[in-house]
């Protein structure tokens, strides 16, 4: 009832204000699902009293043991188009996941995952499979261990890079996409090659 209530007064006090909510379209967006979970707070950011539409809109969970929050969601419209471009979600206050959307089209670009406040995978999503083509891991300091790229968008990787100080030192491919790498070469580094041209 109480939560019923928010709502009604959230929206008598938008549109009092002239002012409307940020719509939502990222369509993977787990905020939905939290925001069943527990009392919540929405508050609405304005870059100026002109503005029609905000900018960020923070939703927090609400402890009703010592009334205190806990942010939950951060969700942004860069261009003012009343559209989401990014969202950051958080579990025990700190970052789990950024969603963006790079070109405006409401769907994902980047999905970055992260553990213990530090990025542990990026995905680059693929509009046509709505899959992610290109996934990047980290380690638990956020440096690069590995890339894996589906260059022909059939959902299977075909090209594995790894890492060693963000620095790419051998390259896997599976050449006829049958889901077994058929190549495995370490790749040198910029400086031995430019020793063994000294050399010559």
């Amino acid at each position: 009832m109480k939560w019923i209530l928010f709502i009604a007064f959230l929206t008598i006090f938008i549109t009092s204000c002239g002012k409307k909510p940020v719509e939502k379209d990222l369509k993977s967006l787990e905020i939905d699902e939290l925001k069943t979970k527990e009392i919540k707070e929405v508050e609405l950011i304005f870059n100026s009293e002109s503005e029609n539409l905000p900018q960020r809109k923070n939703t927090y969970i609400i402890k009703t043991a010592d009334n205190s929050r806990t942010l939950l969601s951060e969700e942004f419209d860069f261009n003012r188009d009343g559209i989401i471009d990014s969202a950051i979600i958080y579990q025990n206050g700190a970052i789990s996941k950024i969603y963006s959307d790079l070109d405006f089209d409401k769907n994902e670009d980047v999905i970055d995952i992260y553990q213990n406040g530090v990025i542990s995978e990026r995905e680059i999503i693929n509009h046509i499979s709505k899959t992610a083509y290109i996934k990047t891991f980290y380690d638990k300091d956020g440096s690069i261990l590995k890339k894996e790229t589906d260059s022909n968008l059939d959902n299977k990787m075909d090209i594995i890079v790894h890492y060693k100080d963000n620095i790419p030192y051998k390259r896997e491919q599976d050449i006829n996409f049958d889901g077994v790498m058929d190549t495995s070469n370490f790749i040198k580094e910029k400086k031995d090659v430019e020793n063994q041209n000294d050399v010559k």
